[in-house]
């Protein structure tokens, strides 16, 4: 589980015409991160690493890089606090 109040990813998204499923979780594997459950919707493949709902509102952000050529992307948030905030 996260830690409360870092800024953490919280979706691994990997373009459907870059990557397939197999590929996209031996990335997420290698690289230490939840794989197991993903959402094929839209031109995306998205792998969540914790409930969105633990999120600050309006504290994320979004990276995108290349791993072997292909595009991966990020959504980052910052977690609630203990408070809520």
């Amino acid at each position: 589980m996260p830690v409360k109040g870092k800024v953490l990813p919280q979706t691994f998204l990997f373009p459907k015409d870059e990557w397939n499923v197999a590929q996209a979780k031996a990335w997420l594997k290698a690289h230490a991160k939840k794989y197991g459950k993903v959402d094929a919707k839209g031109g995306h493949y998205r792998f969540r690493q914790f409930d969105p709902k633990v999120c600050r509102a309006g504290r994320y952000g979004t990276k995108v890089w290349k791993s072997g050529g292909k595009e991966i992307k990020a959504v980052f948030c910052a977690r609630k606090t203990s408070k809520g905030r």
